[in-house]
């Protein structure tokens, strides 16, 4: 296990066998040289009352020696038992959020709820429901509920945590029509963005938010725009390989090649970072498109689901094989409401049935999920039908 000695041994061997300066280092990671004196007097006085080493302090030595999330999470879990000052609980409790590692998460959350310091209790409260949130312990409906009692005389920042928190909960449930009230919330009590890691990463999960926003309206430039700008602007692997993923996503009814380039990039992104489930939704959606795009895929390939199983039999022709796995799905699934477009939609296709493609690109819109109705949309053109709100002449489909 990695500790913080480890770290100050790297920091001395470049001192000493590069021959730079402390000086030299604080400059190019951006700290100050009193930072760097007071981090050494941090790690060698162990047992008594020295100054606490900033957090950032330490993460920016830690990623400059350490390249593997692993070595990163050790020496800051080791940094974890060392400190008591709210700041820097604070900032470690968003460190734990953002590297997904939820144990340690809840380390902190525990941690901090037992300080007494009222504004660390009250930021811990609202990282407890995140923790919840991301680890599926309650439903998504009861964290609203709790979010609601939390809203009242919170301090400022553990406010726009609630903000945040709240948004998330809303793209879960989509209902997208309030997380844009969300988002625009956000835009107006947002402090603007500085070297702070919180406030930055609360800039870069306001924008993510507002990304997967823009695609669900079918706003396809805004949302390649908002992604670009967090890929230029983070070096989190999981947040570019998300930002990919999305611009990727909305190449999906327009570009194959541009579909698979971006979404390629992004599968060896969370290859790298051993996320094996979001690789395996990548397979999907690249098998998804390729029947979008009429382009042959095998009929046995292990990366594709139950809806899109039924969705390449009918590209492929084999309608009665496709009616038939419907028909399954439909009885072995009680609560199909989520999905109910797209059960539509591949009755329609599967019908050449107008009306019902029809009523499949209206349950589209009234979800708010306007970027997967270009399903019907593509199909209801194909026939002819292109005189009908929403999509008519507009270049990028549906909009709001």
């Amino acid at each position: 296990m990695l500790s913080l000695v480890d770290l100050k041994k790297k920091l001395l061997e470049e001192k000493i066998l590069l021959n730079h300066s402390y000086k030299d280092i604080a400059n190019e990671i951006g700290i100050s040289n009193a930072s760097i004196t007071n981090f050494i007097n941090f790690i060698d006085n162990a047992n008594s009352n020295c100054s606490e080493s900033n957090f950032d302090t330490v993460l920016n030595l830690t990623q400059r020696y350490f390249n593997k999330t692993g070595d990163i999470l050790e020496i800051m879990k080791d940094y974890k038992k060392r400190i008591h000052r709210p700041n820097n609980l604070k900032m470690l409790l968003e460190f734990a959020d953002e590297y997904q590692e939820y144990d340690f998460l809840l380390e902190v959350i525990q941690t901090s709820l037992r300080a007494k310091n009222d504004k660390l209790k009250a930021i811990a409260t609202v990282y407890e429901l995140i923790y919840k949130r991301n680890t599926k312990a309650i439903r998504s409906e009861e964290i609203r509920s709790q979010l609601s009692m939390l809203k009242h005389g919170q301090p400022k920042e553990a406010n726009i945590l609630l903000w945040i928190l709240e948004a998330y909960i809303f793209y879960d449930l989509r209902d997208y029509h309030l997380l844009k009230y969300n988002l625009e919330v956000l835009d107006e009590i947002l402090p603007e963005a500085n070297d702070d890691y919180v406030l930055k990463r609360y800039h870069l999960r306001k924008n993510e938010l507002k990304m997967r926003y823009l695609l669900n309206c079918n706003k396809l430039q805004e949302c390649r725009g908002i992604a670009n700008h967090i890929i230029n602007t983070t070096d989190n692997v999981r947040l570019v390989a998300h930002s990919l993923y999305t611009i990727g996503l909305s190449f999906m009814f327009e570009s194959f090649s541009k579909c698979r380039e971006f979404l390629g990039r992004s599968q060896k992104l969370y290859s790298f970072i051993d996320h094996a489930a979001s690789v395996k939704v990548i397979n999907l959606y690249l098998t998804l498109c390729k029947c979008i795009h009429g382009i042959p895929v095998d009929l046995n390939v292990d990366e594709i689901s139950e809806l899109d199983n039924i969705y390449l039999n009918i590209k492929l022709n084999k309608r009665h094989k496709a009616n038939r796995l419907l028909e399954n799905y439909v009885n072995n699934h009680k609560n199909i409401e989520e999905e109910l477009p797209f059960l539509l939609f591949l009755k329609g296709l599967l019908e050449k049935n107008k009306d019902i493609l029809w009523e499949s690109y209206v349950r589209y819109i009234k979800q708010g999920d306007l970027f997967f109705a270009n399903f019907p949309n593509i199909e209801l053109r194909k026939m002819g039908v292109t005189h009908y709100s929403f999509f008519n002449n507009q270049k990028e489909g549906v909009s709001v």
